[in-house]
Order: C-alpha cells, then structure tokens, then sequence
C-alpha cells in the first residue's frame, strides 16, 4: 500500500506535531484563564498565592505559543536541526557563483566556503540555543505549577482563614459585603466556622436560607442561620481549582515531553534519511 505523500513530507509532520505543542498551550490557558476568574470572584477572601498558579499557567502558556511558531518557522523553513538541537548548514554551489568577489581576489574556494558556514553556524547556534532555552523554561515553569497547585490544594482551608477574618471586620463596605453575601447564598454557608463568628446584634441576611413567598420585614437568627462555616466549603473549592490546574499542567507536561522528542527525532532522522521536502 502506498504511504500518503503528507505522513511521508518531514516538513508536514512537524507542522503536525507543532500543532499539538500549541493545542497544549490553549489547554493550559483555557484552565488558567477559568481559574483566574474563579479566584477574582472572592478575591478580597483569598490571598495573593492563589492568583500566583493561574498567572503562571497564563505566562506558560504564551511562552508555548511563541515557541511553537519557531517550530512552525523551523518547519516550513526547513531549518529541522533548529528543532532537533542541532546545528545543520546547507550550501550549494549557486551560493558561491562563479565571479564572485571571492573568486576575483583569488581567494581559494574551501577557504570561502569555510567563513560562509562559520558565520552562518554561529547565527543558527544562537537561534537554536534560543529555541532549547525556551523548552527549559516551559518545563520549569510547568513542574512549578504542578507542585504550587498540588501544595495549595492541601493549604486551601488554612490558607483563606486570616483573608477572611480581616473581611469580616470590614462588612458594611460594599465591595466586602458583595464578596461576603455571594458566598454565603452561593455556598449555603454562614460566618468563617458558623454563624458564631458573626459579632454584630443580627446576622446577614444572606446567613440564612428565605424561602420563597417570605414577606418583608425579614430577620435572620440563629435558628434559620446554615449550619455550615464558609472556610471550609470555599477552601475545599478554592482547592479543587488548584488541583485541577496541577493535574492539566502535569498533563500538558507529559504530553509536551512526548512531542518535543517526537519532533527531536523527526528532525533528526533527516540526517540519515531520505525525505520528501514539499516546495
């Protein structure tokens, strides 16, 4: 059975396998993005750790996008050594025409030639040094978030405690008391461990369920007051989040290590290969 031309093309394959590298990055930026808007609803509630996991899964995320357009360039340019890791240099005759000023000053032909690859071999260590530069940085970047959601999935509850009661203190703002009733209608809960922790002659009305129909004047009390305290339901849910982020980016990771050594050999075979190089 005959290989279709595209599975045979070096250059096809790669532009393949760069498009996974960058369906990665939407991933990762997709969670990220969903995560950083989630911890914005209750921001005043949670601390500055929180905002850190999303804005590093963002931050990895156009880093992967850039570098996969220099796999797509490595690509189409044929530059498959730039991807490898490798410093290729192709040169043909027609790069040293007959005539030339080289040539006029009689200067020999293996000596030319010797100038023309050190300078293009310095300028493509550069750009692939660049290259595997940026691969080291989104595997750093990726590990550090695996392990900055793993621990603050466990840290959720504690960490939201002081956040909370300093809000607490301040109910009556608008801004916090927002924040403060959408948590507690949203997650049916009251106070930071129950409806204790509420210092004021009433609770928020939000502390409690109203059932419909419920004519005003209505008082919130005790009696009517959830039962459950907010710090756990919201860290448990905070923590989730992170967790979720920490299993993609673990994910994307794994992933990423495949296709980078996938394109790593694609490229490489082509110094021992035979392939086809659609112009």
């Amino acid at each position: 059975m005959k290989v279709p031309k595209v599975l045979k093309s070096l250059r096809y394959s790669l532009v393949a396998v760069n498009s996974l590298f960058l369906v990665t990055g939407f991933i990762l930026l997709t969670v990220g993005l969903i995560a950083l808007n989630t911890y914005n609803l209750y921001g005043i509630l949670v601390t500055s750790k929180f905002f850190t996991v999303p804005n590093f899964a963002i931050a990895t995320a156009a880093i992967i996008f850039f570098t996969a357009v220099l796999g797509y360039y490595g690509a189409i340019s044929e530059q498959f050594y730039f991807i490898a890791g490798y410093t290729h240099v192709r040169h043909t005759n027609a790069e040293y025409p007959a005539g030339s000023h080289y040539v006029q000053r009689k200067v020999p032909a293996n000596q030319v030639r010797r100038q023309a690859l050190r300078k293009k071999k310095k300028k493509n260590k550069k750009t692939k040094s660049f290259y595997v530069a940026l691969l080291v940085v989104i595997l750093i970047f990726e590990i550090t978030i695996t392990v900055l959601g793993f621990e603050l999935q466990n840290k959720a509850v504690s960490e939201i405690r002081r956040p909370m009661i300093e809000s607490m203190q301040q109910y009556g703002k608008m801004d916090v008391s927002i924040a403060w009733d959408n948590l507690q209608m949203g997650f049916e809960c009251c106070g930071i461990s129950g409806e204790q922790d509420w210092t004021f002659n009433r609770l928020p009305v939000s502390c409690c369920h109203i059932n419909p129909g419920t004519i005003s004047p209505f008082e919130c009390t005790s009696g009517l007051a959830y039962e459950r305290g907010c710090q756990s339901v919201l860290g448990e849910w905070l923590g989730y989040n992170a967790y979720a982020i920490g299993v993609t980016a673990a994910f994307v990771t794994c992933l990423q290590v495949l296709i980078t050594a996938a394109a790593a050999w694609l490229a490489y075979r082509s110094k021992f290969e035979e392939v086809e190089l659609e112009r």
